[in-house]
Order: structure tokens, then sequence, then C-alpha cells
């Protein structure tokens, strides 16, 4: 018998039951639902169109890409098509796309572009609807949603023209691929193949680099850089440059010393894709040390010679020389002036100094007189320079007579004196019989005493 309220507690019952059931329904909704939210939120990716033309067929390649822009190169690797680059300093140039062309390193990048005709693959952009001719490389250059790169292998002038892709829209390689309209240029019609779209890569999937920056990136040549760089979420990474790669860690730094104007590329991959970042050195040539310039010495100026006057050849007349002559005096009269007077001592008075007045003998004046014969011939400079040496001669030989002299006269007046005192002492001692008488007289006084 149900009571009323055991029928009030079985709706209590059934109404949390229903509440648990609407909770349950609620949380299976979220969790159906809120992973959808993500896809409907995500980014729309971005989109490049791939044109690639060669032996007579076209392929068309929709390629979508999360980043702001990448560069054409990265197109190429991300749509699959077999490549092979050949990397240098301004960039990788394409040597085989989708398994034609040349096959770097075995043979030359441009293995059929040695002369005329030249076959290569030739880089275009789809600009206004209109094919440009790129005169840069693909690593050189950026695309961005909506554009459209056409790369056809054909005949054509390298870095100069090629043969055109066929006419061609985003929307025929991106959406609905209509027939093909011959091409009115006169490029050669290529049959159409189905557009393929490359599945989009998720951005977070992606390798990403942090930074990979240089702390310079002018420099001049024989400097060093700095490269630095890290990244995450990458299974290896790799430094390109040219066609050189060389695996790297993260974080690290590395300095070079690139000797030309080099571009760097580093490379992180993972089994979702890889992604680059590029760094490039200018290097500018060293400019030489500039010698010091040599001043020009002033030219001397040549001062000119005096004329020389012409002497005479003949016997130079003597020039006259005013040379006392040499007076004789007496030896009587020298010795009669400087004797005594008999009978008391000579007073010994000093001989007063007196300049003697410098005599010349005839051989003395013959031998200076001959001396300007010696000059005759010399020119005048000579002449200037030697006259004082015959004036030096003439004093010194003046000189020695004038001692010569003296000297005579001093030897004479010496011996005199000499001779006068001997006379003076012998006066002054007594004789032989007077120092006898004197003795006798002492005998005598003394016999007396």
């Amino acid at each position: 018998m149900l009571t009323k309220r055991s029928a009030q507690t079985g709706q209590h019952h059934i109404a949390a039951q229903v509440r648990w059931i609407v909770w349950g329904l609620v949380c299976l909704a979220l969790v159906l639902f809120i992973p959808g939210a993500d896809g409907i939120s995500a980014q729309s990716p971005n989109r490049v169109g791939l044109i690639v033309v060669h032996d007579g067929k076209t392929i068309k390649k929709c390629v979508e890409f999360y980043e702001e822009q990448i560069s054409g190169y990265e197109v190429l690797e991300r749509s699959g098509l077999a490549l092979i680059p050949m990397g240098g300093a301004m960039g990788a140039a394409i040597c085989s796309l989708d398994n034609r062309g040349c096959n770097y390193p075995a043979e030359d990048c441009f293995c059929q572009c040695q002369g005329t005709p030249c076959v290569y693959w030739s880089y275009w952009h789809l600009v206004d609807g209109q094919w440009q001719y790129s005169s840069l490389g693909a690593s050189s250059c950026w695309v961005h949603n909506g554009d459209v790169e056409g790369w056809v292998w054909g005949e054509g002038e390298y870095g100069v023209s090629g043969q055109r892709p066929p006419s061609m829209r985003f929307e025929d390689v991106c959406g609905s691929s209509p027939p093909v309209e011959p091409p009115s240029d006169g490029a050669v019609p290529a049959e159409s193949a189905p557009v393929e779209s490359v599945a989009p890569v998720k951005k977070k999937d992606l390798p990403e680099i942090d930074y990979f920056t240089a702390d310079r990136t002018t420099i001049v040549a024989g400097e060093s850089v700095t490269l630095a760089w890290d990244l995450h979420d990458a299974k290896e990474a790799y430094l390109r440059v040219g066609d050189q790669e060389q695996g790297v860690i993260a974080p690290y730094s590395m300095v070079v010393t690139p000797p030309t104007t080099t571009e760097y590329v580093l490379l992180a991959r993972n089994k979702h894709g890889e992604v680059t970042k590029k760094v490039l050195i200018e290097v500018i040539p060293a400019t030489p040390t500039p010698l010091p310039s040599e001043t020009p010495s002033p030219t001397p100026t040549e001062t000119p010679l005096p004329t020389p006057i012409p002497l005479p050849t003949d016997t130079p007349t003597p020039q006259p020389t005013d040379v006392p002559t040499p007076t004789e005096v007496p030896l009587a009269q020298v010795v009669a002036a400087v004797q005594p007077p008999a009978g008391r001592l000579p007073t010994i008075t000093p001989t007063p100094t007196r300049t003697a007045t410098p005599t010349y003998t005839p051989v003395a004046l013959a031998a200076v007189r001959a001396t300007p014969a010696l000059f005759l011939h010399t020119t005048p400079e000579v002449l200037v320079r030697t006259q004082p040496l015959r004036d030096v001669a003439d004093t010194t030989a003046q000189r020695l007579v004038l001692i010569g002299i003296l000297s005579l006269v001093g030897g004479v007046i010496a011996l005199i004196l000499i001779g006068l005192m001997m006379r003076w002492t012998d006066s002054r001692r007594p004789g032989p019989s007077v120092v006898r008488q004197d003795t006798n007289a002492r005998r005598r006084t003394g016999r007396r005493g």
C-alpha cells in the first residue's frame, strides 16, 4: 500500500535520475563538440598555386601554409615534388624538379645550358594575370596568400628569359580546374592534369625557431661574426651554407668568417615538416690602407758659381812686402855696453823686455813668395779657401825667426855675464905670494910671544 510519503520519495528519486541524465548529456555534448570548436575557430591556411611544366605536361599544386609568407623555394619543398637544388651565396638554383633536369652533383646543375640552345628551369610569377620572368632565385623571392608560381623546363637565356607557362589563374589551381586554353603567345600548349591539393600542416605541429640572429649583418672582409639560435619541437636541425648542411644543436652559437656575402639558413625539421630562418651577412671588400703620399722634395736651386777671374799664366809679380832690413850689431859693442867699470861690482840691471821687430830672411821670403804659384791654375773657390793657409804659414815663419833671434841674443848675453862673474871672482881671490906673507907674519908673531 503506497502512502503519500512513499509517493513523494519516488518522485524525488525520479527527479534526481533525470538530473543525472541531463548532466550526463551535457558532459557528453561537451566532450563531442568542444574539440570540434578548435577546428571551427582555427585560422584558415594561406594558399599559393604552383605550376610545373615539362615534357608537354602541366602539374598543378595548391600548397597551403600558416606562416604570413614563405619563399618560392619553400613552396617547392612543400609541394612534395622531387627536388634537387644547388645552393650558393645568392640562393638556391633548381637543377632538377619532378625528376626532370640535371642530376647534380653527379653532373653540372646546368648540364643542358652550356651554350646554345640553353635548356634550364625558368622561374615565373603571375602578376595581374600576366606571367613575369624572375631574374632572382626562388630563395630570394617571397610569396603570400593567393600568389601563383610557375616553373618551366625549356629553352631560354639563363637570368634573362625562358619559355612562358600557360595562361592560368589562382582559381584554376586551387579551385575548380577548367580546361586550359591554348596560350596566345606561341607557347607550346600542355595537357591539363588534375589539381593536387597538398594537405596543410598545422602551424602548432611544425618545429619552431625561437630566434636566429647575428651580432652584425655587415662586416669587412676578414672580420668575424657570431651566429646564435634556439628552437624547439624539432627532431633535427641543420645550418645550411650554400649547398652544404651541418647538423647543429640548440641553443648554440657559432663564430664564422665568410669571405664574401653569404646567406646562412637554419633548418628545423620534424615528422610534420620543416621551418627555416635566414640571415644574410654582407661582406664589404677590405679597402687597402693608403700609403702616405710622398711630399715632393723641393728641387735645390743651383747657385751659380762665381765666374773665375783669369789669372796670368806668366810668372806672378811678387807682391811688395814691408820687410825691415836686419841690422847687424858688432859683438864688441855688445860686450862694451854690458861690461862694468873696473874696480867695482857690476850692478846687474834686468834687461827690459822689448817687442822684437820681426825680421825676415831672403830665404824665408822666397819660400813664401813662391807659394802662390801652386794655386795659379785652381778655381777661385780654391783660392779663397787656401788664402788663410798662406797667412798662417807667414805668421808661423815670422814667429820661428823671432824666437831664433831672441834665443841667440839671450845665449850671447848669458855667456858674457858668466864670463864677467868669473873674472870678478878671480879678482877678489888673493894670490899665492900674499898668502905666504900672511903665513910667515903669523909665525913670527907667535915666536915673539
